[in-house]
């Protein structure tokens, strides 16, 4: 018997590569600041999350935080979300030993320097996926930002090569049947393919980003196999409640064509931005229903 909720059954149909499927709205990892603005009562991280999906109806949301993703994704299955559970990749494991600066240059400079590393990475990212923390998940994400706004931060060979095998390594060998998604700031299109081709259904990010070079990202995902996580992009937050509705609204129009799961590109850090976006949520969704009620 399937025994998952609603927004679960929804947020995996989403995600798929076939069928109808639906628009589903989510969040990613707001600050506890951003959190405030609609969930000032809550008595921890985990219960602001929870009641911040509560309060927006939202389908999905990300459960992450060394400490507090387990007891996040807790607050989100009794809230009846969808969990997507964040894993650290095999570049952000090694960058964190080498330091960001060092390693993004070691990768164009001295790529042998970041070998073992990656390696301890993915072994670590498996040895997590086997313990059983994407057990009740109903997808995994694992977060590596590879781009920034102008593109690739790393070589596309050296991704290409050095990367996402470990990747492709990572969700062949752990054994968990979940839809995976590449979580990646900026422009990611020169590695749609490649994300594809490791086992990825779904890119979440594209942070930094202009609503328009977020289309084109969209685009590029959608010709690749991929579906595309995002479309409320921080800097359209930033701008005021009135730019946040607009981009509701764009986003809203661009998910009538399929494969876009609504949500923030997850730099939330403010109450203002998490006013904005209720705003852009409220806009997205009521274009949706529009849509989906013309003849």
């Amino acid at each position: 018997m399937d025994t998952r909720t609603q927004a679960e059954v929804r947020t995996a149909l989403a995600l798929s590569a076939t069928g109808d499927r639906p628009t589903v709205f989510g969040m990613s990892f707001p600050a506890p600041a951003a959190l405030a603005a609609i969930a000032s009562t809550a008595a921890s991280p985990a219960a602001a999350i929870a009641e911040a999906c509560k309060e927006l109806a939202l389908d999905f949301a990300f459960a992450s935080g060394e400490g507090v993703a387990d007891e996040v994704a807790a607050a989100l299955r009794e809230q009846g979300c969808a969990v997507f559970r964040v894993l650290d990749g095999p570049l952000s494991r090694a960058l964190a030993v080498l330091g960001w600066a060092e390693g993004i240059r070691a990768s164009a400079a001295e790529p042998e320097r970041l070998s073992s590393l990656l390696d301890d990475g993915m072994t670590a990212a498996i040895d997590e996926l086997m313990s059983g923390v994407a057990d009740q998940a109903t997808a995994v994400v694992i977060a590596d930002d590879l781009a920034g706004t102008a593109g690739p931060l790393v070589a596309p060979d050296f991704a290409f090569d050095e990367i996402f095998p470990r990747m492709a390594g990572i969700i062949s060998a752990s054994g968990v049947d979940r839809p995976y998604i590449l979580h990646s700031d900026g422009d990611v299109r020169v590695f749609a393919r490649a994300i594809k081709a490791a086992g990825f259904s779904a890119v979440h990010g594209c942070g930094g980003l202009s609503w328009e070079a977020f289309e084109r990202v969209y685009w590029c995902a959608r010709k690749a196999g991929l579906a595309l996580v995002g479309g409320v992009p921080t800097q359209e937050l930033t701008a005021g409640d009135l730019q946040a509705t607009s981009a509701g609204t764009r986003v809203g129009v661009l998910a009538q064509a399929g494969g876009l799961l609504i949500a923030d590109d997850g730099g939330m850090t403010t109450p203002e931005q998490m006013t904005a976006f209720v705003s852009a949520i409220s806009a997205a969704r009521a274009t949706v229903s529009s849509a989906e009620g013309s003849p």
